[in-house]
């Protein structure tokens, strides 16, 4: 077994109107027939916003594949230490660059899709989702800050929020998003993933044959994440992985 999957990060018209980039970044692979989907949202406040998601990204990414390569244990306290290992390596890029690492704040939504377990590792907001016998669920909620739009970081203190959740079964189908796409994915009434909107997103891949990232897939999903029925809803970065077991 392995998996197809698509991806696609796009900057928010909020950010076009003020000349500002895309703090988005993301990363998906799959090692060993085992889906690894990783995203990340600077935060607004934060002046290397970007530079940190893409650190984050690519560190616990990399970190990832290379303990399943391994076929390592990933227990919660090797887990911990990859995402101690991001926060290490943007404490390391601030320095250098005479800043701290709160100017590079920004979150993480991990998904490891095995061939029996699924693991979301969590800092912050964004959600992973996952399709397995009972339909979708969210393995990952997002998680709000103690104020009205704010979240944690990966570079707070300590990294105490950091989230790991354990499904202890595999998924067929996945999903990893960042914060942009919250209030159209997620039912935050009944704090359930929107079912129809995840079918949609799917759709396309049900044809897919081949494994590793579809193109035209990934493509279609960066003019869906600019379309005007997602900006009219929100007006911020967006970040969205789609993935299904073949």
């Amino acid at each position: 077994m392995s998996w197809c999957w698509a991806s696609a990060t796009r900057i928010g018209t909020s950010h076009v109107r003020t000349g500002s980039e895309c703090q988005d970044a993301h990363r998906c692979l799959v090692v060993d027939h085992t889906l690894i989907a990783v995203a990340s949202d600077g935060a607004g406040s934060a002046t290397r916003g970007r530079a940190g998601a893409v650190l984050v990204c690519r560190t616990i990414a990399t970190g990832l594949a290379s303990l399943v390569r391994d076929h390592a244990t990933l227990d919660d306290e090797t887990l911990l230490d990859l995402v101690d290992l991001a926060r290490d390596r943007i404490a390391l890029a601030a320095t250098r660059r005479g800043l701290v690492p709160r100017d590079f704040a920004a979150t993480l939504v991990a998904l490891v899709a095995a061939a029996d377990d699924t693991i979301a590792v969590h800092v912050g907001d964004g959600a992973a989702v996952v399709d397995d016998a009972d339909g979708w669920t969210c393995a990952s909620w997002p998680e709000a800050g103690e104020f009205a739009g704010t979240t944690f970081f990966v570079t707070d203190d300590a990294g105490a929020r950091v989230r790991i959740t354990r499904i202890g079964r595999p998924c067929d189908r996945a999903s990893v998003t960042t914060d942009g796409l919250e209030r159209l994915a997620l039912d935050f009434a009944r704090l359930t993933p929107h079912g129809p909107f995840y079918d949609g997103l799917m759709k396309p891949l049900s044809s897919i044959s081949a494994p590793g990232r579809s193109t035209s897939v990934s493509s279609s999903l960066g003019g869906f994440l600019t379309g005007e029925s997602i900006n009219a809803r929100t007006d911020d970065d967006k970040t969205l992985i789609v993935a299904r077991r073949l």
